[in-house]
């Protein structure tokens, strides 16, 4: 016990002696690290937040809806787990970046030359750094974007939310416009044949499968004829008059911790290097 104390007590004192001996040296550094580090705080570009909050609407047709349950489509019904994920990923598209870029001229904004031959990599990263597209903990969405420019900032996320129906329209178009010229060749095939068929059996069953096909048709030209939102705008993003980057005073804080341990680590280097040396041979 007395040999541990002892051994503590004599460490303690080296320390001190090792502190005191470069004092001045530890002085000039902690004021060299104070000043740099303001410095550097003050010269970082401020950045601001802004966010947007919407959740999903159901996936369900609307059309499908009224037609099968009697006019029992509730419009307030939220998405599920499923349609939360739909719109994460409309909203994180690479499609929804480039028309972001594009209807703000984010690579004039964000300072990048059109000279640059990386020019579209360098903006879809710096894009990707400051519009995140996250689910919030009761499957909705939040579109947060940070931006030099608070009122930039918050109409970037506007946007987003605004383009999420366009966006998703413009994606499930060609896909309905198909189906819907499918359908309607099936549906002039069956009526022909419907014509020639003269057993009164088989003309229940074509009339059948051609009711089918044409209550489907109506469904699918319903849904491209009506526009109904798929999202709840929540929170609308507003100019934030808070920066969120750079906090200056951990930014000094860690700044001026740094440059002291660094000067501390080549004192001691620079105090035991003939025993580094001697060691090495």
């Amino acid at each position: 016990m007395d040999q541990n104390f002892s051994d503590s007590n004599f460490a303690l004192k080296n320390s001190l002696k090792f502190f005191y001996r470069h004092r001045l040296v530890l002085l000039v550094v902690l004021g060299v690290g104070i000043v740099a580090s303001t410095v550097v705080a003050f010269l970082l570009q401020e950045r601001y937040d802004a966010k947007a909050v919407m959740f999903p609407t159901s996936s369900n047709r609307v059309s499908k809806s009224i037609t099968n349950d009697r006019y029992s489509l509730d419009v307030m019904d939220y998405g599920i787990e499923r349609d939360c994920e739909y719109a994460l990923q409309v909203l994180s598209s690479d499609a929804m970046m480039r028309d972001v870029c594009r209807r703000f001229d984010l690579m004039n904004h964000y300072g990048i030359s059109q000279n640059t031959t990386d020019k579209y990599y360098r903006l879809y990263d710096m894009y990707r750094a400051y519009v995140t597209v996250k689910r919030t903990e009761f499957l909705g969405i939040e579109i947060k974007v940070t931006d030099f420019d608070p009122q930039v900032a918050a109409d970037i996320a506007n946007y987003i939310t605004s383009n999420y129906d366009t966006l998703l329209s413009t994606i499930l178009s060609p896909r309905t416009s198909g189906a819907i010229a499918v359908m309607e060749d099936v549906s002039r095939r069956l009526q022909d044949e419907l014509q020639d068929v003269k057993d009164p059996l088989l003309q229940k069953y074509k009339s059948k499968e051609l009711a089918a096909i044409q209550t489907q048709l109506a469904e699918r030209k319903a849904d491209s004829a009506v526009y109904m939102p798929r999202k709840f705008w929540v929170d609308e993003a507003v100019p934030s008059d808070h920066k969120s980057f750079p906090k200056r005073a951990i930014i000094i804080i860690l700044g001026t911790l740094a440059a002291e341990l660094m000067c501390i680590l080549v004192l001691l280097v620079a105090d035991r290097w003939s025993s580094i040396k001697k060691e090495l041979r």
